[in-house]
């Protein structure tokens, strides 16, 4: 049976940049992976490359001031943008390292995305607490960095995090 465009899920993968390494080559399989099952997605950095289907959000570069950008605005961009890929809104929204305090606007824009009840997964690659002191310094607001909602979800890259994750008090059922 043939689905409709429409009908498809729609994925927006949120990163700061698509600069060589370990979280552009997850992001690169992840939009293989999306590509071959044939659901629509985009990419949403502060940087792309030719061969993925990416936007350019200037704001989601590393911001340790936010200045004159302020977490509303920079939603604003991002759902500009990923409607205009996906031709309508995400129905999930994919963030790496959301939570390593490279940029002080992301934790707030996550929990901006969750009161409006929107599905989010929280892709962990780093943590702040983890060896990063002087990230994690800079955030804000941290009681906004590991929201738990029945429509968030938490990805590990290792058992490790995601056990200190799980004895922390994350639900069973917010980790994949």
């Amino acid at each position: 049976m043939a689905h409709r465009a429409e009908d498809l899920m729609k994925v927006a993968i949120v990163h700061y940049h698509l600069s060589p390494g370990g979280v552009t080559t997850v992001i690169r399989r992840h939009s293989e992976i999306l590509t071959s099952a044939k659901i629509p997605h985009v990419i949403l950095s502060s940087s792309q490359t030719d061969d993925l289907p990416a936007r350019t959000v200037s704001g989601l570069a590393y911001l340790k001031e936010s200045g004159n950008l302020t977490a509303e605005l920079l939603l604003n961009e991002l759902r500009s943008e990923a409607e205009s890929a996906l031709g309508g809104p995400p129905d999930v929204w994919h963030f790496h390292n959301h939570s390593l305090g490279k940029n002080v606007l992301i934790p707030d824009i996550v929990n901006r995305l969750v009161e409006n009840n929107e599905r989010v997964i929280l892709q962990i690659h780093d943590l702040a607490e983890d060896g990063r002191p002087q990230n994690y310094s800079s955030i804000p607001d941290k009681t906004l960095l590991y929201p738990i909602s029945p429509r968030v979800r938490y990805a590990f890259i290792n058992t490790r995090d995601q056990r200190l994750f799980l004895e922390a008090g994350l639900p069973p059922e917010n980790s994949i």
